[in-house]
């Protein structure tokens, strides 16, 4: 009898001990979709910049949100031939944040995600507004 109660305690510890690690995982997992997915937007608009006739960037990106609003078409629309579905934020269904944009005159760009881990090294903070985590991984025109 002792014995089943002390492989219950140490499975119990065990489990105690793992789920949050692989919450932690996840989570970072999370954060490694959305900064490919940023990387991927910002090569998108390089090549717009490129391909367009007056060599600037666009003043709006269907499917990531202008900097400071919630406003804009869904993620997963098609934007241009450079990126034809725009990438979802990979979060967990009705905690998902919009990926940003913002012009910054004709030649600049901000462009960033919210990101979940707080220990991020690549993270900087933000008003809890614009991210509900509190950090966010940008990216600027290179």
């Amino acid at each position: 009898m002792i014995e089943i109660l002390v492989v219950i305690a140490v499975i119990a510890l065990l489990t105690v001990m793992i789920i949050p690690n692989f919450l932690e995982i996840r989570k970072r997992a999370r954060d490694i979709q959305r900064k490919s997915d940023v990387r991927a937007i910002q090569k998108a608009l390089e090549l717009y910049k490129e391909d367009s006739v007056t060599h600037v960037y666009p003043t709006e990106v269907s499917g990531v949100y202008p900097t400071g609003t919630k406003l804009g078409t869904a993620c997963g629309a098609a934007w241009s031939t450079f990126i034809l579905k725009m990438p979802c934020d990979p979060g967990i269904a009705g905690t998902a944040q919009p990926y940003y944009y913002k012009k910054d005159g004709d030649q600049e760009y901000t462009l960033f995600a919210c990101i979940e881990n707080q220990s991020d090294q690549d993270a900087e903070d933000v008003a809890e507004e614009l991210c509900t985590y509190g950090k966010r991984f940008k990216l600027n025109q290179p």
